[in-house]
């Protein structure tokens, strides 16, 4: 992970052997483009796009937020599935606001609620992540 999407880019291109999960950012038809405008075309194969938020992983999962963050955030949800939400960052910043953690950030807890996602459940929940 980076500070943005250049540095987290200019990691992996000098890291051999690494691959790249970074947000798109578009609609899925801008992916070449995506390749192209941040010359990783040669590593394309090596490069995977979530077309929502990772958040909307976890927010689909609502039951690793509870462990994670300790409360019931999975009892204050209304919509019950990630892409549902229109910006599902900010919703998990208004979900967490207080906590003994703190309020979520991507960078301080993406990387430790990553691991704690069932693969298999988001892989029939989300397409892309099935790619």
């Amino acid at each position: 992970m980076g500070d943005g999407k250049q540095q987290t880019i200019n990691k992996f291109l000098n890291s051999a052997g690494s691959k790249l999960l970074c947000d798109l950012d578009a609609p899925s038809s801008e992916v070449a483009s995506d390749l192209n405008n941040f010359k990783i075309t040669s590593r394309k194969d090596a490069v995977f796009y979530m077309i929502q938020e990772m958040e909307g992983w976890f927010l689909s999962q609502p039951l690793i937020l509870d462990e994670f963050y300790n409360i019931k955030i999975s009892e204050k949800l209304t919509v019950k599935h990630g892409n549902l939400f229109e910006h599902p960052d900010k919703e998990l910043q208004r979900l967490t606001k207080g906590c003994k953690k703190g309020t979520y950030h991507k960078v301080q807890h993406g990387v430790e609620l990553l691991k704690l996602l069932d693969s298999k459940k988001l892989a029939m929940d989300f397409s892309d992540f099935k790619r």
